[in-house]
């Protein structure tokens, strides 16, 4: 495809601002490599985000050596985006013509997904817009949106996406059945981190609806962070973590089932935030070969409305804690 041909496809495809006329693209090439559609846009003294890719994806054939590629693609709509439909399946179809045409997918190592938390439109018989057989080395996915596009969407969460991966961390609300399911098939897993776990889902699984009944799946998880408003015993019993040494837990579950899990002997960092009783906290250290790190809860604010997916932060405020 001549550069020509190339700029016409992906000028025609990229959304405007329909004020403007401005292209709502913008291409960030430093570490990771971020493709913004739907907010950002560039202006007189920016390079053109044509420009930019062209650039970027001629030195990433070039050097085949380099470090494998982070891909960062975002869409969080201006106030006046009405066709929000259409935003949604844009960051998919640009994201997959950048993978098939100019920088190959297996180069992709690690994939970062933006979403603001709404359920947009997509037609369930639509095919995958990327992939999924093509993410050979993809090994780390960080997913943040609605829940219900872990199904319906142009990168669905199927067993053969989850059993690549090394990491895996989801930023939404969502069900134990479905923690479980992703820890079932993401066989590879050493990292995984889900905010949060909504205890009134449980009975509208995305992805699943079973929990595995052997209780001795092992997996080579070595972190796992949890933010759960349901008792996450259920999703410790049926997996066996040999090499387990790093949690970050913040329980709102009223009956946590300490007691139950078989996880404290392997742990070399511990912090459990929460609300425990003088009992509770010395039955666990007790357990453990370094002292765990407890955060108290003040307050009780876990509920669906408080965490709307602010993307200025990492940490949504579901406790307030005393440091």
């Amino acid at each position: 495809m001549s550069c020509k041909d190339w700029e016409r496809r992906l000028l025609m495809n990229v959304p405007r601002d329909p004020n403007t006329g401005e292209l709502c693209l913008s291409v960030v090439e430093t570490h990771p490599l971020t493709i913004d559609v739907g907010w950002a846009s560039y202006g007189d003294d920016s390079e053109n985000p044509v420009q930019q890719l062209r650039s970027l994806a001629g030195r990433h054939r070039k050097d085949h050596d380099k470090e494998d590629l982070h891909v960062k693609g975002i869409f969080l709509p201006r106030p006046f985006w009405t066709d929000l439909e259409s935003g949604f399946l844009r960051l998919g179809e640009f994201l997959a013509f950048l993978g098939e045409e100019e920088i190959p997918f297996e180069r992709w190592g690690h994939l970062d997904i933006v979403l603001d938390d709404v359920e947009h439109p997509y037609d369930m018989s639509s095919p995958a817009l990327l992939p999924l057989h093509a993410f050979s080395n993809l090994r780390k996915l960080t997913w943040t949106g609605h829940r219900k596009h872990l199904l319906v969407s142009w990168l669905p969460f199927t067993p053969t996406l989850l059993r690549t991966l090394t990491s895996l961390e989801i930023q939404c609300d969502i069900s134990l059945q479905d923690c479980c399911h992703m820890l079932f098939y993401g066989e590879n897993l050493k990292e995984f981190t889900v905010k949060i776990i909504q205890r009134d889902l449980a009975t509208e699984p995305i992805l699943g609806c079973f929990l595995p009944e052997s209780t001795c799946t092992e997996r080579p998880l070595e972190y796992l962070c949890l933010v759960s408003d349901d008792d996450i015993g259920a999703l410790l019993r049926p997996f066996h973590f040999p090499h387990l040494s790093r949690i970050d837990f913040t329980i709102a579950h009223r009956t946590p089932s300490y007691y139950e899990w078989k996880i404290w002997k392997t742990l070399q960092s511990i912090e459990l935030k929460g609300e425990f009783s003088f009992e509770e906290q010395s039955w666990i250290v007790s357990q453990c070969a370094v002292k765990p790190l407890f955060r108290h809860a003040t307050s009780y604010a876990m509920c669906a409305s408080s965490f709307k997916h602010n993307h200025n932060t990492r940490n949504p405020p579901f406790f307030e804690v005393d440091d």
